[in-house]
């Protein structure tokens, strides 16, 4: 399974949001604190806005969460960035039918694609980003004693 670095980046880029409320985050300092293009972070949070993840103040260019983290699972986050990763490789499985092994390997790595994503779908759901939010802060709290 296909999972790229905008993933990893969202969660980062939605972390420092919340992180920060009162502080205008820019593409500029996100894309250096991720190391990704300027590019890459516009693109990303055209897909969160997309997701109703992310929303823009008007005049301001200030980002915020367009609902409470509380609210935000992982799955919304990976459903966002990734879909057109899990559809490319749903598309490709799906082709496969002219192969030697022809149709029943079709339907094994159609079966186990599906189950996958199922399984990455339940645990991202069970976590928002307010719980991970929490979690960091807890081991950051660990971290200074």
């Amino acid at each position: 399974m296909i999972t790229s670095i905008q993933y990893v980046a969202s969660v980062h880029i939605l972390l420092t949001i919340i992180s920060v409320p009162d502080t205008r985050v820019t593409n500029e300092k996100l894309a250096s604190d991720t190391n990704l293009s300027y590019e890459q972070i516009r693109k990303i949070i055209r897909k969160l806005k997309a997701s109703n993840i992310l929303s823009f103040k008007n005049g301001t260019g200030k980002i915020s969460l367009a609902r409470p983290a509380s609210e935000i699972t992982l799955w919304n986050i990976y459903n966002s960035i990734e879909a057109e990763n899990i559809e490319e490789q749903q598309k490709f499985t799906n082709e496969i039918s002219h192969s030697i092994l022809g149709e029943n390997e079709k339907k094994v790595l159609i079966e186990n694609f599906l189950e996958t994503i199922n399984i990455l779908k339940e645990k991202l759901s069970s976590k928002t980003l307010q719980d991970i939010k929490e979690e960091i802060d807890i081991k950051n709290n660990q971290i200074a004693f």
